[in-house]
């Protein structure tokens, strides 16, 4: 039953009699609908962090450190589908892996241990402004090294790269604005189909490659988006203020 507005509802229920039971007798039931003011309350999200990563479980430290429970100068973070936790640690020129449920890495990208902090790891310094995509559909972890010009991907569970783009071997890192080289990446995405993305920063484009885990280290990229050719850097005009 459904009621629409206010005022007096009367139910009425009744019971037909058969061959073996008399009828029952009617019986009337009478209440009154009134208005009645009433909220619905939204459960909100706390905005107190209850879970601290690089202060080694203090939310009243600002130390940075090299060790498994330390950071500097953190960059970014993605999570994956087992709930990892991956924090490029910009400073310390590395990237943190996370088991769920802890605050100290386990796993390390770009650097030979999670401490000391080295001043150039052979065979250059990896992951200077490592900026994390999430995790792609074979479990590759790619990792945009903005300062050495290239996109590394390591193999799911493996903290060594076995492919880059954006240069022509693992101990390039020049510059350059053609398609196979880059300029300062600081963003990658993968999709569903496999595809690259990456935010060539200084050459203000936009590229992909297609099924990216499969190509060889120094292929070339498929598309362009931002530029007319892979051969240009141009960048464009801000319209003039209005008054």
């Amino acid at each position: 039953m459904t009621v629409l507005t206010t005022g007096t509802c009367t139910i009425q229920a009744t019971q037909a009699g058969n061959t073996n039971y008399a009828a029952a007798a009617p019986v009337n039931q009478s209440f009154t609908v009134t208005p009645a003011s009433q909220s619905v309350a939204f459960g909100l999200p706390s905005t107190t962090a209850t879970v601290v990563y690089g202060q080694n479980g203090s939310f009243t430290t600002s130390n940075s450190s090299a060790t498994a429970g330390g950071l500097f100068f953190p960059g970014a973070v993605a999570v994956d589908s087992s709930g990892n936790v991956y924090v490029s640690d910009t400073g310390n020129s590395r990237l943190l892996m996370y088991p769920p449920g802890s605050t100290t890495a386990t796993r390390v990208y770009g650097r030979m241990a999670a401490s000391p902090r080295p001043t150039a790891p052979p065979p250059l310094p990896v992951s200077v402004i490592p900026a994390v995509s999430p995790i792609d559909g074979s479990g590759n972890l790619w990792v945009a090294d903005a300062l050495n010009n290239r996109v590394l991907m390591y193999p799911s569970g493996s903290t060594t790269a076995t492919l880059v783009l954006g240069q022509s071997s693992f101990t390039a890192n020049s510059i350059g604005t053609t398609n196979n080289t880059l300029r300062s990446p600081n963003s990658v995405a993968t999709d569903s189909s496999g595809n690259l993305w990456v935010a060539d920063t200084n050459n203000n484009r936009v590229l992909m490659w297609q099924n990216a885990s499969s190509l060889s280290s120094g292929a070339a990229a498929n598309l362009v988006f931002g530029q007319s050719s892979f051969t240009t850097r141009l960048s464009a005009t801000p319209p003039a203020p209005t008054n």
